[in-house]
């Protein structure tokens, strides 16, 4: 039987099948939610089993609540610690704020001369012939498919994600815009097409769309 969960059908269940997550993006949206709604929001992760805690490493009195930038985690418990986080959020505010959480997470991944250099070389042709490469630099597991779609425009697919979680998909694809603004990128817009816990679907894709 098909669910409903933050917003979306899902015939499958929520949790990750295998595959893991970089630390640095988890520990971007740890302190953005910190920052945001206050540290007694974040304490919920603190209700996962004993299990994920020490999958984690979660650590209330650590820095980052313990989550290591160059570590890698098990999508499994890093899914469930998501969830908990947007536990409180109306489904029909889940998008903007993973937007407001997505730019938070580009600014700490792109920060500094890691920007800068990224502007020099980044762009959407750049993208369509390394997306496999800076997938890889997030998650260990999953295809990456871009395919143009006109001067202004392309679309992003991905498959064989055994991480894939329904907020990671909706994370990732939030992710596009900031990323290609710091490329110098004008108004990059990303519309949402599929998930692979959509009835009948076996991969995430979205559109996105450029000024210029």
């Amino acid at each position: 039987m098909a669910v409903v969960a933050f917003g979306l059908r899902m015939s499958s269940p929520r949790t990750p099948t295998g595959g893991r997550i970089k630390g640095a993006p988890l520990r971007a949206l740890v302190a953005y939610w910190e920052r945001v709604h206050g540290r007694a929001a974040v304490n919920r992760i603190l209700d996962a089993s004993e299990a994920e805690r020490v999958a984690l490493g979660l650590d209330p009195e650590a820095p980052g609540w313990g989550l290591l930038v160059s570590s890698w985690y098990p999508c499994p418990a890093a899914g469930a610690m998501v969830e908990r986080l947007f536990e409180g959020i109306a489904a029909d505010r889940v998008d903007d704020e993973m937007a407001r959480a997505a730019e938070a997470i580009m600014r700490q991944t792109l920060s500094g001369v890691h920007r800068a250099v990224f502007r020099l070389v980044g762009s959407p042709e750049l993208m369509r012939t390394r997306g496999q490469l800076f997938w890889n630099q997030q998650f260990d597991s999953g295809t990456v498919v871009i395919e143009k779609e006109g001067d202004d425009a392309q679309r992003h697919v991905y498959r064989d994600w055994p991480g894939h979680h329904p907020l990671f998909c909706r994370m990732a694809f939030h992710c596009l815009p900031p990323m290609f603004r710091a490329m110098g990128v004008a108004d990059p817009r990303v519309e949402r097409l599929r998930c692979a816990a959509d009835p009948g679907s076996s991969e995430c894709a979205a559109h996105l769309t450029w000024s210029g």
